[in-house]
Formats: C-alpha cells, sequence, structure tokens
C-alpha cells in the first residue's frame, strides 16, 4: 500500500514553496547475517536500508538519507524499488540545496525509468528545481508536460501551484491568476495559492478583485501556523493597500487584525502608528510607536519611529517629550560627515565577498555534478579499475558529499553575512535623512517650547 508523507512548506519572499510529497512502502525486513545472501536476502537488506533512509528523510536528515540510498544504488542493483530510490535521491538531493545535482537526478530518472509510478514525481522535481533556479520558462513548460498526461489530483495541485508561481515571477500575471486559480479550494494549501493570485492581481491592477480575495483570506478558520501567517499576511497586505488608498481607518483596523506573534509584528506597529498618525490620533499612535521601540531598539526602522513618536509629541504639545525623543534619534544615528568612508568599506567588503560567493557557487556546481556522475555513472566512462575497487569509490563519492555540505555551510554563512551588511548599509543610507529631520524636528519642538515657557 503507498501513503503520502506530509508536505514541507517554507517562505520565499512573500510566496510558500512547497517539497513533493514523497511515496513510500511500509514494511522493513530483517538484515540476513548469512555470508553468501540470496537475491530474496539482498532484497530484504535494501528493504531495511531503504527504511531507514525514508525514516532520515522525515527526521531532515538529508546528508545522512542520500549517503543510505548510495549504498543502495551501489550495493543493490537490482533491488525491486530502485526507481523509487533514485527519486527520493533526487529529493533528498533539493532539501540539501543541491539544485543542480537533483535537477540531473530526476533527469536520469526519466530517462530510465520510463514506466515507473514515480515519473510525473520526478518531472514535477525538475519543474520545482528550474523554478528555484530562476528557469521560469522550462519550469512552465516542463509544467505543460506534465497536465498532458493527467496525473492524479493531488500532483496537479502541486504542479498547478509552481506553474502559477512561475507565471508571476516572470510578470505573466494574468497567467498566474488562470493557473492558480486551476488549484482545488479542498486542497491543504489552496490559501497560498489565492494569496499568490492576489498578489498577482495588484501587478495587474486589478486591485478591487485583490482585495476581495485578501478578505476571503482573512475570513478562514486559523487551525495550525502556515495559516495564522498567510491569515496574518493578507491583513497586512489590505492594510498597506487601505493606506495607499487614503482609507486610514480601515489600514488600521486591518493592522489591529495581526497577531501579535508574527515574525514581522514591529512592520505592523509601526505601519499602525503612521495610520493613527494620519488619522490625527496622536495618543493612540504613540501606543503603537512607544511599543514599537521598547521592543524593538535594534529594528532598522526605529529612526524613522523615533522621528513620528517626536512628532506626535509635537502636535499634542508634549514639548518636553518631543526634545527627548529627537535628542535621542540624533544621539543613535552617526553624524553625517562620518557615513561616506563607512559606505566605502562596505562597498568594499561587499564586492569581496560577493566575487567568494560567485566562486563558491561554481564550485559546488561542479562537485554536485561530479558527485552525480559518480552515483549513477551517466557519462557511462568510468574506468574498469573504479569498477573493481567499488570501496575505494564509495568512499571518494562520501568525501565529496561531505565537501559539498561543507561548501553550502560556506555559502549559506557568507549569503547570510552579505544580507545583514546590505540591510545595514540601506539603513545608513536612511538615517542620512532621519537625522536631518530630527535636527529640524528638534529646532521647532525647542522653540515651541521657548515660546509657552516666555513670561
Amino acid at each position: 500500500m503507498y501513503k503520502l508523507v506530509s508536505i514541507g512548506i517554507y517562505i520565499k519572499q512573500n510566496l510558500l514553496i512547497f517539497t513533493l510529497p514523497l511515496l513510500f512502502i511500509s514494511a522493513p525486513l530483517a538484515l540476513s547475517d548469512t555470508n553468501q545472501p540470496t537475491s530474496g536476502e539482498l532484497e530484504k537488506s535494501a528493504d531495511t536500508i531503504f527504511s531507514e533512509s525514508k525514516k532520515m528523510f522525515n527526521d531532515t536528515q538529508y546528508w545522512e538519507c542520500s549517503r543510505n540510498l548510495i549504498l543502495i544504488l551501489d550495493t543493490y542493483p537490482d533491488y525491486s524499488d530502485i526507481d523509487h530510490v533514485v527519486y527520493m535521491l533526487g529529493e533528498c538531493l533539493y532539501e540539501a540545496e543541491m539544485l543542480e545535482g537533483s535537477r540531473r537526478m530526476f533527469e536520469f530518472f526519466i530517462s530510465k525509468y520510463v514506466s515507473s509510478t514515480y515519473l510525473p514525481y520526478a518531472l514535477a522535481g525538475i519543474q520545482r528545481n528550474h523554478f528555484e533556479m530562476g528557469r521560469y520558462q522550462e519550469s512552465i513548460d516542463i509544467y505543460n508536460i506534465i497536465v498532458q498526461g493527467k496525473p492524479e489530483s493531488e500532483l496537479l495541485d502541486y504542479v498547478h501551484y509552481y506553474a502559477g508561481l512561475a507565471h508571476y515571477y516572470n510578470k505573466q500575471y494574468n497567467e498566474a491568476i488562470e493557473t492558480l486559480a486551476l488549484v482545488r479550494e479542498n486542497y491543504p494549501y489552496s490559501d497560498f495559492a489565492q494569496y499568490t493570485s492576489g498578489l498577482a492581481m495588484l501587478k495587474a491592477e486589478k486591485v478591487r478583485e485583490a482585495i476581495d480575495v485578501f478578505h476571503n483570506i482573512c475570513k478562514l478558520p486559523v487551525y495550525n501556523q502556515e495559516r495564522q501567517r498567510i491569515v496574518n499576511e493578507a491583513h497586512l497586505t489590505l492594510g498597506f493597500l487601505y493606506y495607499e488608498m487614503g482609507y486610514y481607518q480601515h489600514s488600521l483596523k486591518e493592522f489591529n487584525k495581526i497577531s501579535s506573534e508574527y515574525d514581522n509584528y514591529a512592520t505592523v506597529l509601526l505601519s499602525a502608528g503612521w495610520a493613527a498618525t494620519k488619522m490625527e490620533n496622536y495618543k493612540e499612535a504613540i501606543i503603537y510607536l512607544t511599543d514599537f521601540i521598547s521592543n524593538y531598539q535594534e529594528n532598522p526602522d526605529t529612526p524613522q519611529g523615533l522621528f513620528l513618536l517626536g512628532r506626535c509629541y509635537l502636535k499634542l504639545g508634549y514639548f518636553e517629550e518631543a526634545l527627548k525623543s529627537y535628542d535621542y534619534l540624533i544621539e543613535i544615528l552617526p553624524a553625517q560627515n562620518v557615513l561616506p568612508g563607512t559606505f566605502d568599506n562596505i562597498n568594499i567588503f561587499l564586492t569581496d565577498q560577493l566575487e567568494e560567493i560567485e566562486k563558491i557557487k561554481m564550485d559546488i556546481l561542479l562537485l554536485e555534478s561530479k558527485f552525480v556522475d559518480m552515483s549513477l555513472n551517466l557519462d557511462g566512462d568510468i574506468p574498469e579499475y573504479m569498477i573493481k575497487e567499488k570501496d575505494r569509490v564509495q568512499t571518494q563519492r562520501y568525501t565529496l558529499l561531505e565537501r559539498i555540505r561543507t561548501e553550502r555551510e560556506t555559502l549559506n554563512a557568507l549569503t547570510e553575512k552579505i544580507e545583514t551588511v546590505q540591510v545595514m548599509a540601506s539603513s545608513k543610507d536612511e538615517q542620512r535623512e532621519w537625522r536631518a529631520y530630527a535636527e529640524y524636528g528638534r529646532s521647532r519642538a525647542m522653540y515651541l517650547y521657548k515660546q509657552k515657557n516666555l513670561p
């Protein structure tokens, strides 16, 4: 009997990305202890290792799972479920962020196992990998091939979603809307498809339709964290829309419906502060802004919050409180004359790190290609002596896999560092303006304070 493993999800630029469901057979068998195993005993041994591999996959131990699957390919090439092993290895490589290696593994699969029940899943894996690598048109082309084969409904929902994303990033917004509409309402992640469709409608300037979509999402019952997140995203998007349209009361209402557990709640508080300010409800704005500044002191938008807080105090005639806000803002912002050197250092750092990242990316691509070739002999030209020295080849392959993992960890660390520096550089650029605003605001607050206290 076949059953489906839960579909995992993660976020990418406000769009939800899913991993493929893994079909598996649950029947682990005991490993034989005989010195000369029969074919039946080899089958049982492969079953045992494969069962362990599935558990590793479900426990997100993708590197360890990959090693197990390669062991099956090496030792039990005639295993009855070998097509499933190859398919699962493609999924493992994807989860381990080896996108090129994963794509090549799936392409090998469809060239060798044309009658396999996993063929449409392998095609879906290629579709997803093309999307992840930014090859949106290639992803759409694979999607068109998949739907011609009329796969089962759940896989259709999956490929419809990825095709919708590909159209969205390809700036084909009407096609994105049409494709995402094919995702069934009873599909577990149809609300994510609706949200993406709403974004596509905004891009296509179908604002009224987009608002209706986001309102429908907001009405969905919340029963898990993923649903709570998408409902929060819909409320935040509606809040921004209403704010831009000048409907500040409606905007504030949407911001107030967002859960305080939302991972972007700092933006919610600051945005609510702006909406309340636009409504000239300065006391309410102060509550939001004080909460924002108190809980998110390291946020790059803190200077903006402090300036707005000072402005609210100024509007209410609380000149001393306004002065304190502006003074603190000036204190935490660097003087304008120190910024040029800082930017020079940042630019030099970014240039060096970006060059290093490109080098690591190329190294990883070469390593992935070599790894796949060694795993499946795709090129068909492995020398005779390497075939005879299986153990040494296997050791080399494991070493190669470990090196890829190390390189990937280095790449992720560098990428995270660059993103942090880029945010810092962007915030420092904005800080020059907020310091100037703060200095002007302080001068005005000081003048009004003195006027108020004239004898």
